[in-house]
């Protein structure tokens, strides 16, 4: 649980499109990227060895990966007009916001 939650995490994240940018592209252009966000949800679930997370795996990782997947697509899109730290400030900061406005 602490990994996915964790800076570690988004940063995986963030790499993980920065240094796949073009197949990510090309896979996109076909409609293929929903294949590759369900391989990142797969291989994220395997390294859980937390009950809660196996149970509720879908929901987990909606709460937990579509936010960052997405952002990173968005970036990716955008040619990457932000750095690797931009794009890490900018998720940290709309999580604060979040949190903040829930309380």
């Amino acid at each position: 649980m602490n990994y996915y939650t964790s800076d570690e995490a988004i940063y995986d994240f963030i790499h993980f499109f920065d240094d796949n940018t073009e197949l990510l592209l090309a896979l996109n252009k076909w409609d293929l990227l929903p294949y590759i966000s369900q391989y990142n949800t797969n291989c994220l679930l395997e390294k859980a060895n937390n009950t809660f997370i196996q149970r509720y795996k879908e929901y987990f990782m909606i709460y937990y990966t579509i936010p960052y997947f997405q952002i990173c697509y968005c970036w990716i899109l955008s040619d990457k007009k932000e750095s690797v730290t931009q794009v890490f400030q900018i998720i940290k900061t709309l999580q604060n916001q979040t949190f903040k406005n829930i309380r």
